[in-house]
């Protein structure tokens, strides 16, 4: 399907050379392009009528029905459209009319009132407009959005070529996107779970990456990276300059591709939006490679997890570990929520289902695919669940994230929390040996902070953030 360009703004903005401009760029790329101007348009309509509000709904119209006959009988790559279109009733057309394309582009061209009138004046004779409707025309137009991803471009710092330039890198971005990279939580297992916390006005979609809304804010529900995408970064501070609405992002690597993609495009095209560093820790991780032992390169860290492990061994033989590859996923999940919901975390309201339901996005991997998303249950002689380990990992590689660990607090005496989260890490460790080459490392990525027992199990870490994205 095609691609519909539409380049709006006051008189004398420079829509027109502008426009013109991107359509011969696109034609010596050898794109199909069909172009409308709207004061070409009125020339057929009522060109030596007074304007009216009525007169412009009807010239618009007529545009609109002109180019769904050049649709009809065009093969067409790129679809420009020049006008004012600043009417409710223009709006309303436009938008029916973009719902024949694949994808539309809208550019608000902007300049003081002054410099309209200053390049009025130098206008054909035929072109020249009162200066009473040039300020109108513009103080209206400021005011309107065509679409909420409307760009604004300031045509007194940019010349023409700049103009048209700018437009042709924005809707060539797609072919822009680097090479993506491996991202937690983004498949359509993980996808489901959001959608699934969320009541559907609570829950929103920016050009394929998923967010919560709740009120004035929209945090990214990706975490540690994100797409390196220049049409998500737009779409994002559309959100914040339009909408006047903050985008928080939560656990974001410090080497994120994405955030670095971000920090240089708001630095390269937007003065009206700020990226503002909220906290920032070193998250601790747990690295090894095949040819050492887990267990000895765990304890020989800290002699106080020593210590701990020496006492569980002492009541061991009480407690058996399942995980889901093996045993019914159903089940496991069952006794996890179950342990969850009756440990001093319930009461602290930062169990899994009191945190937005984030149990609703683990169900599904925990369930559906045992491989990437691994779940750990221990039970005591009698088979009660006492305590769990959830884990999941990039698919191609030996790197593991520790999404939630706990235990009963009956169990706790017995540290059979601890015991299960590095049960956890070794049996996944034995799995992993056979896939890994020599130089490879298989990581446990503890995720957080402030958590004494993963400080214990650490060899090293990794510079995580939380951020804002708001209006300046």
């Amino acid at each position: 399907m095609p691609k519909l360009i539409i380049v709006r703004g006051a008189p004398a903005v420079g829509k027109t050379n502008a426009t013109n401009a991107l359509a011969n760029s696109l034609v010596s790329k050898k794109k199909n392009v069909a172009v409308l101007h709207w004061d070409d348009v009125l020339y057929f309509v009522r060109p030596f009528s007074k304007m009216t509000d009525s007169l412009a709904i009807r010239v618009t119209s007529c545009l609109v029905k002109t180019a769904e006959e050049i649709l009809k009988t065009r093969n067409v790559d790129f679809f420009l459209i020049e006008g004012v279109f600043i009417l409710s009733e223009e709006q309303l057309l436009l938008k029916n009319f973009s719902k024949n394309f694949e994808k539309t582009f809208c550019f608000h061209l902007s300049c003081p009132e002054e410099t309209l009138l200053k390049r009025n004046k130098m206008r054909p004779k035929e072109d020249f407009l009162e200066e009473e409707r040039i300020l109108t025309l513009a103080k209206k137009g400021s005011v309107v959005r065509l679409f909420d991803h409307e760009k604004i471009l300031d045509t007194t710092q940019l010349s023409i070529k700049q103009t048209f330039t700018e437009i042709e890198s924005q809707i060539e971005i797609e072919k822009s996107v680097t090479e993506k990279k491996e991202i937690l939580f983004d498949s359509d297992l993980w996808r489901i779970g959001d959608f699934l916390r969320f009541k559907s006005e609570d829950f929103q979609i920016i050009e394929n990456v998923p967010f919560h809304k709740e009120k004035l804010t929209l945090t990214m529900l990706l975490n540690f990276d994100f797409p390196d995408s220049q049409l998500l970064y737009q779409s994002m501070l559309d959100v914040v300059i339009s909408q006047k609405h903050s985008i928080f992002l939560k656990y974001i690597d410090n080497s994120s591709i994405g955030l670095s993609g971000l920090k240089k495009y708001i630095k390269k095209y937007s003065e009206k939006a700020i990226l503002t560093e909220l906290e920032s820790w070193e998250a601790p991780i747990f690295k090894i490679k095949n040819e050492e032992s887990l267990k000895r390169k765990v304890l020989m860290a800290s002699k106080r997890l020593d210590r701990t492990i020496k006492t569980f061994k002492k009541r061991a033989e009480r407690y058996f570990f399942f995980t889901n590859d093996i045993e019914d996923p159903k089940r496991l999940w069952r006794d996890c929520l179950k342990i969850d919901n009756s440990s001093w975390k319930f009461r602290k309201m930062s169990h899994m289902q009191g945190l937005k339901r984030e149990d609703l996005k683990y169900c599904l991997p925990v369930l559906m695919d045992s491989k990437n998303c691994s779940l750990c249950v221990a039970y005591d002689e009698n088979y009660h669940p006492q305590a769990f380990s959830l884990m999941a990992r990039l698919p191609t590689k030996h790197y593991w994230y520790a999404i939630k660990w706990g235990a009963s607090d009956e169990s706790r005496k017995d540290f059979v929390g601890i015991a299960t989260l590095l049960w956890h890490m070794e049996y996944l460790f034995q799995k992993e040996k056979e896939l890994m080459k020599d130089e490879d490392y298989f990581v446990i990525d503890f995720w957080g902070r402030n958590q004494s027992v993963y400080d214990q199990i650490k060899n090293d870490h990794i510079t995580r953030k939380h951020l804002v994205l708001k209006f300046n």
